[in-house]
């Protein structure tokens, strides 16, 4: 008996050992050079269970091998995990992405092969927001995943955001043909259905009666001409409003409002206002969802003519559409001075003090410096991309941080003085005045160095370093982390004071006062003087990528990647805001809030801004 129990064992271990490995582990079975073993084996165990059906034990091993990543964090050059591997193969791979990164695609195939497909989504937009040069292969399998759960719009979104990437040459993954990507976005087009509106009549306030026809029927073509929605005619809306036995006075109460939007099947109702006060006319759309009954979006517009009253409403008929608009509308709020292009992808923008200088690497290694009349003063090379740029305020010492690790230190008239490596990418980097010191954050530490690159300072921080700012007056430094925390140091390395933003720090703007611009992740901005008291703080509703500070006019600068320009008073309030076509991923101001200079690909752009 005994020895039929002995076979039996030996039978059952080779058995086991015939067990088919997963797809979703083959796939991903390139990437265990990255891993340290004991992780890599938690993978291995996951992919030995699923293949025998034991889907709870495999998921324990995953989030064991998740936990020990996150654990090891961060990947410090100077101080690098024991067992995590540093080889050339390995570190071809990681220039793509970070080990946590990779976790969550392998995570995410796993749970796409057990169809759980909204914790492969969550996983595979974890892959994409923490790789460092984004995945087209997982981004068109995302798309099509959107498009079998008919979410077309976030396909289409997706779908363009591939063609940008590739037209950029920003990606890694295999080239998609432009021809097929144009058909996906055609494909989504087309089953996106046309969302209905309900125009409500202008509700003039001190404005001349001879006007008001003219406003009435200049604004009902531009809605009448969106193409995107479908617009309920006046008919319609007038036996509505007869059968429900209301008069537009019972708008005011939202119920009613809301019952006649669903009547009509409409998915927005639009309410304008025209108003004049003292001598400017205030154009406004307030946009009302009537399924949730709350008024969730306002388009407003000031102008001392009414000359551009009808500029204002083409503006907003594009505006609402997410549709490009044309320079000519920008007239009087800002104009197009120059636009440069430069050889590949602008990677980072940096600006001196005053915007006379800027600053610009790119994909293929260059740095450009252009005066603020777009012309170029010089240019530098170096063999790999740049990843982080910086100016001094004067505007004749320069910085930069490349793929490979290493750090430059030039200056207008003598070229680069000094290169160190480093051995890791660089999180953030500002100069000094004329050159003194530079400050470079690389992972979660910070070097403060003198104009001869000797290290005079260092400190390690409990997190991630995501942006770096140096004071005009140069004697402090304020540092942002990816886990929302905020610091301020002399310039002898002292702590001065700590904020925790709970999101990470997207960008750090700073004036002549040493008034400080915070801008998180997740939409949030906050102005602190130099104590660290908060002056104001402003949630914008969605991500917000950049910022600037005018202490002139006491306005803030703030708005979306790509979309929206917000200007904020001080007490928080927003002035207004408009649509920069796409092209904002950088933004800077003169202190008077009138030169604005923005990046788009491998283009930069300049404009001058008029307050009204």
């Amino acid at each position: 008996m005994a020895e039929i129990k002995k076979y039996l064992l030996i039978f059952f271990i080779f058995m086991s050992g015939m067990a088919v490995a997963s797809e979703w582990y083959e796939k991903n079975k390139a990437l265990g050079i990255i891993f340290h073993e004991n992780v890599w084996e938690y993978v291995k165990k996951a992919d030995y269970q699923d293949s025998r059906g034991k889907q709870q034990v495999a998921d324990s091993y995953l989030r064991l091998a998740r936990r020990k990543t996150l654990e090891s964090k961060p990947f410090d050059p100077d101080n690098w995990p024991k067992g995590w591997p540093r080889t050339g193969d390995s570190m071809k791979l990681l220039k793509y992405a970070s080990p946590e990164a990779y976790l969550s695609r392998i995570i995410g195939d796993y749970a796409m092969k057990h169809k759980r497909i909204k914790e492969a989504l969550m996983h595979y937009s974890l892959y994409m927001e923490q790789s460092i040069i984004p995945d087209t292969d997982y981004m068109m399998k995302m798309a099509s995943i959107y498009e079998d759960d008919n979410r077309w719009r976030d396909a289409k979104i997706l779908y363009e955001e591939i063609y940008r990437r590739q037209e950029s040459k920003n990606y890694h993954g295999s080239s998609i043909s432009p021809a097929l990507i144009e058909k996906r976005i055609k494909r989504t087009g087309l089953k996106i259905s046309k969302p209905g509106i309900l125009a409500l009549d202008t509700l003039f306030r001190n404005i001349q009666d001879f006007m008001k026809p003219d406003v009435q029927k200049l604004l009902s073509v531009e809605i009448a001409g969106m193409d995107g929605f479908t617009l309920i005619d006046r008919k319609s809306y007038d036996r509505a409003m007869s059968e429900m036995g209301i008069t537009e006075d019972d708008f005011k109460h939202e119920d009613e409002l809301s019952n006649l939007g669903k009547m009509l099947n409409a998915d927005y109702i639009l309410r304008p206002v025209l108003t004049r006060i003292d001598d400017y006319y205030i154009f406004q759309v307030d946009v009302f969802n009537p399924k949730k009954k709350v008024w969730f979006e306002t388009y407003e517009y000031k102008t001392e003519s009414y000359q551009y009253l009808q500029n204002f409403m083409k503006r907003f008929a594009l505006q609402f559409q997410n549709r490009e608009i044309p320079g000519s509308l920008f007239i009087p709020e800002n104009r197009l001075l120059w636009n440069y292009e430069a050889d590949s992808f602008v990677t980072d923008l940096g600006f001196s003090s005053g915007s006379r200088r800027i600053i610009a690497g790119t994909e293929n290694g260059s740095i450009y410096i252009l005066n603020s009349q777009g012309s170029m003063l010089r240019r530098f090379t170096v063999p790999e991309k740049v990843i982080k740029v910086a100016i001094s305020p004067c505007g004749n010492y320069f910085s930069w941080m490349s793929l490979n690790g290493i750090l430059y230190f030039a200056e207008m008239k003598g070229g680069i003085r000094w290169k160190q490596e480093v051995k890791n990418y660089a999180r953030g980097i500002d100069i000094a005045e004329k050159g003194r010191f530079l400050v470079v954050g690389v992972n979660n530490g910070i070097l403060f160095k003198d104009g001869k690159g000797e290290t005079f300072w260092e400190e390690k921080l409990p997190e991630w370093v995501s942006s770096v700012e140096i004071s005009d007056t140069s004697d402090r430094v304020f540092v942002g982390m990816e886990n929302g925390q905020y610091w301020s140091f002399s310039d002898e390395g002292n702590v001065l004071w700590k904020k925790n933003l709970n999101n990470r720090v997207s960008s750090i703007q700073v004036s002549r006062n040493n008034y400080n611009c915070a801008v998180t992740a997740k939409g949030r901005t906050f102005l602190y003087d130099d104590k660290g008291n908060e002056i104001v703080s402003f949630e914008a509703g969605q991500d917000i990528e950049f910022s600037a500070f005018s202490e002139e006019v006491m306005r803030l600068l703030t708005g979306r990647k790509g979309e929206y320009f917000y200007v904020l008073a001080r007490d928080g309030k927003k002035l207004w805001r408009y649509d920069l076509s796409g092209k904002t991923s950088f933004v800077t101001t003169l202190d008077d809030g009138t030169f604005l200079t923005t990046v788009e690909g491998k283009n930069v752009f300049s404009f001058r801004i008029t307050w009204l």
